[in-house]
């Protein structure tokens, strides 16, 4: 520290103050969330982290597909694991303080804010086609994440009620400070929940491109749109939503079984969670691979397929051989094509 001060003090005599300048720099890892974005590039890197954040084992990494899984098990599949969290989730005896329920939930809506911090900046985007698209994309990840949050949150959707039960918080406004982020929110109703996540789908369905490379695309939104209709009963409306994503000609099944698992974006896949090394919950303690699997020395088979289950498949059904292995058990095959 006396070197510092000495230092300082040679440089006021000299310099007349430049060391206070020096000293007063902002550091980059505190970026102030209100200045942060400025242009169409911070926007669009915005955009990216909240895919990454979907990609997380939180989320669409495995606990939007497993925990699902672990609640439905009865009769299809049954947690051998040791992780006491999705054990709770098996047994249906989540605690307030259980890891796994806490993390999707908080990781979910960091994604959600992502999105709306992007929709409160698109007067910085100059480019008119990109502005479109991002706007698109942020009212699609908010759309299916409160999806996927209300129907593992709330009880389910009643195509006979009024759905007047709980669902849970909508935030359509950016979180950029720690007083906002404390601020309690009440949640929603399911059918304003419901409400809200149709209105952002038909958004990005109408601002998102046909082709957008591996993010997600008018289609993928049509998608989702059919998935939520369905969830309400609404037949009709899912069967046009659907229609849409076929008519378009862009999709179509691939010749084998197993080729969607194996192979990466191929025309059967509308949408796919893109992942790397740096950025992939695969194969490591967070990875579906990681819980369903036990192949090639991959895998700790902590969720196992029920055999009657598996049996349960008409005989010649391509499903049954293909997408089914004897390891500990009967075994996904297609967590470790």
């Amino acid at each position: 520290m006396k070197y510092l001060n000495i230092t300082c003090l040679f440089a006021i005599l000299l310099f007349s103050g430049s060391c206070k300048k020096i000293l007063q720099l902002n550091p980059e890892q505190a970026i102030d969330g209100a200045t942060a974005i400025e242009n169409d590039g911070d926007v669009e890197s915005l955009t990216i982290g909240a895919y990454s954040i979907m990609g997380e084992g939180a989320l669409y990494g495995t606990n939007l597909f497993m925990l699902p899984d672990l609640l439905a098990k009865d009769g299809y599949c049954s947690w051998r694991g040791t992780f006491s969290s999705f054990r709770q989730i098996a047994n249906k005896s989540m605690t307030a303080d259980n890891a796994d329920v806490i993390r999707t939930w908080t990781r979910a809506y960091s994604a959600i804010n992502n999105a709306n911090i992007i929709i409160s900046n698109l007067d910085k985007i100059k480019d008119a086609d990109l502005k479109k698209t991002l706007d698109g994309e942020a009212h699609f990840i908010r759309g299916i994440l409160l999806f996927e949050l209300v129907r593992l949150y709330a009880l389910p959707w009643d195509p006979a009620g009024s759905n007047s039960q709980s669902g849970v918080v909508i935030r359509t406004t950016p979180t950029l400070t720690e007083d906002e982020a404390f601020k309690k929110t009440p949640r929603a109703s399911v059918a304003d929940v419901y409400t809200q996540v149709i209105n952002d789908l038909k958004d990005a369905v109408a601002k998102m491109p046909e082709s957008n490379g591996t993010r997600a695309t008018k289609f993928t939104a049509l998608a989702f749109l059919s998935r939520v209709y369905l969830q309400q009963s609404n037949f009709s409306a899912a069967r046009d939503a659907a229609n849409q994503v076929i008519s378009s000609g862009l999709y179509k099944m691939n010749a084998a079984v197993g080729a969607v698992f194996s192979n990466k974006n191929t025309a059967e896949s509308i949408w796919e969670i893109q992942q790397n090394d740096q950025n992939n919950a695969g194969t490591a303690n967070d990875g579906m691979a990681t819980f369903y699997s036990s192949f090639d020395g991959i895998g700790r088979a902590d969720v196992r397929m029920d055999e009657d289950f598996v049996d349960s498949y008409e005989e010649g059904d391509l499903r049954a051989s293909e997408w089914y292995y004897i390891g500990t058990g009967k075994r996904p095959r297609k967590f470790v094509l």
